[in-house]
């Protein structure tokens, strides 16, 4: 059986010719087209804050207490408690300036799953009432394009880390949903709680890019992608209820992790 032991010297001649490879790589490939998915790990920010409106007359909600007085009580009301998401996918056109610098346009597509919860309490003022108010919000899409760029660090072999930032635009679904007090049957469908709005957003992006030899790269990416507050929803039947909707919920941050693979041509 044949053993060489590579020398120290051959060992930089290839090195050496490793680096000029995927520099004339990308030289012949500049454009890049990626297919993208994954998951978002979280989301943080608040859609409605903790208030509180008073009832002069418990009748309305239940024949019973008529002649009482209450009040109704709102919880705050975390993004991450009204939907889940179900996966993020998308597709972006990239263009290599230099081995270390490139821009890409992204569009990404993220369907979220709303969330049944408590979100305050129905309370007589002597407070032998206590009947929860629960909200069923429905399904919701985001749809977002951004502009941005990345810079990569090329580690002297196929893999370099890289970081990156965007600009752009997301659109946001209504936010509508149901709101119940199971103990008074008191039901509410087809509530707004938001407008459907395209509002500004932000990213920004680390992760590893694997340079092959034939003209595909994989991509593994973590994000922190923040957007503007959703647009009011001066619903009506909320505003008799004493949930505030004339008001604009607040920013929120999400996290997705996303696999991708990148054809060079």
């Amino acid at each position: 059986m044949l053993n060489r032991k590579l020398r120290p010297g051959a060992l930089s001649l290839l090195l050496a010719t490793a680096a000029p490879a995927i520099h004339a790589a990308t030289e012949d490939n500049p454009w890049g087209l990626q297919f993208f998915a994954g998951d978002s790990t979280g989301t943080t920010g608040d859609f409605a804050n903790r208030h509180t409106t008073p009832v002069p007359d418990l009748g309305v909600f239940n024949p019973g207490l008529s002649g009482s007085s209450g009040r109704l009580a709102f919880d705050s009301i975390p993004y991450q408690d009204i939907y889940r998401s179900r996966y993020a996918l998308g597709a972006e056109l990239s263009y290599a300036a230099s081995e270390n610098l490139e821009a890409y346009g992204r569009f990404s597509y993220n369907p979220l799953d709303g969330q049944t919860r408590t979100i305050g309490i129905l309370a007589s003022t002597d407070q032998t009432v206590a009947d929860p108010i629960v909200a069923h919000f429905h399904d919701a899409d985001t749809y977002s394009l951004m502009l941005g760029s990345r810079y990569y660090v090329p580690t002297g072999n196929s893999m370099r880390v890289f970081a990156g930032a965007a600009l752009g635009a997301t659109r946001l679904q209504e936010m509508t949903g149901t709101l119940d007090i199971p103990a008074d049957s008191v039901s509410m469908p087809d509530l707004r709680f938001a407008r459907a709005s395209t509002v500004f957003s932000q990213s920004v992006q680390a992760g590893i890019d694997y340079h092959s030899p034939s003209s595909v790269d994989l991509q593994f990416a973590i994000e922190a992608d923040h957007m503007a507050a959703a647009h009011a929803g001066n619903d009506p039947q909320l505003a008799a209820l004493g949930f505030d909707t004339t008001n604009e919920g607040g920013d929120r941050w999400s996290f997705p992790i996303t696999i991708g693979a990148t054809y060079r041509f």
